[in-house]
């Protein structure tokens, strides 16, 4: 299941008449629901195979795969996989083959808006500690986050990237992330907003600059 939030930035009177608020679009990928097969659709049984684009919206495509080691390594599979309880106390997680490294590509996909790559929660297999590094790349393989962890057995661990590009990132975790199951992938898109007045707004704007003028003009009366 794909979650997704919207916030409309707050603004004056006049000025969200004039030009409706941008807003934020922000997507929860929690891995629930029929998510699983070639093109999804498929209710998840562990170990199925996640759909390759599981997560893509309007704005966003997201690939899953993984690779035999970190950054641009060879290709290993193109999909990742489900596992529903286990990993810490994460319910619906991704997974990858043991020695993989488990990889989501997001690229923006809409021009002049900005893609932030907020979060995600890790646990460890099989309710037991476990090393995992997590990184993040820009899409020419630029290093964005390095860290090494330890995704707990009890509980989960919160790993906040607050990165923001208006191209996109390459989220990988491992090795091995057989061991180390990732579940609440969050990110969010500046929705931006129309800089063009709708005509009821026009007609606000008009008839505020009348107010205006009148009341320049009474003072002016005023003085003389």
């Amino acid at each position: 299941m794909i979650r997704t939030f919207i916030l409309a930035a707050a603004s004056a009177a006049a000025v969200s008449a004039a030009a409706p608020a941008a807003a934020a679009v922000t997507t929860v990928l929690d891995f629930s629901g029929a998510i699983c097969g070639v093109g999804g659709g498929e209710v998840c049984a562990n170990g199925s195979s996640v759909a390759t684009a599981y997560g893509s919206t309007a704005d966003v495509d997201v690939v899953w795969s993984d690779r035999v080691g970190p950054g641009d390594s060879a290709q290993f599979t193109d999909h990742v996989l489900y596992w529903d309880t286990d990993y810490g106390d994460l319910i619906g997680n991704v997974w990858t083959n043991s020695g993989a490294v488990g990889q989501a590509v997001l690229t923006l996909a809409t021009p002049g808006k900005t893609l932030t790559l907020d979060s995600l929660k890790g646990g460890g297999w099989f309710r037991s500690d476990r090393p995992v590094g997590v990184r993040v790349y820009a899409l020419d393989w630029t290093p964005l986050f390095n860290s090494e962890l330890v995704f707990p057995g009890t509980g989960h661990l919160d790993v906040a990237f607050g990165l923001s590009t208006t191209t996109g990132f390459i989220l990988q975790w491992g090795p091995d992330s057989f061991n180390g199951g990732i579940d609440d992938l969050t990110f969010t898109v500046d929705a931006g907003g129309s800089a063009v007045p709708e005509p009821s707004s026009w007609a606000l704007m008009i008839a505020g600059f009348g107010v205006t003028g009148a009341a320049m003009r009474r003072r002016k009366a005023a003085l003389a």
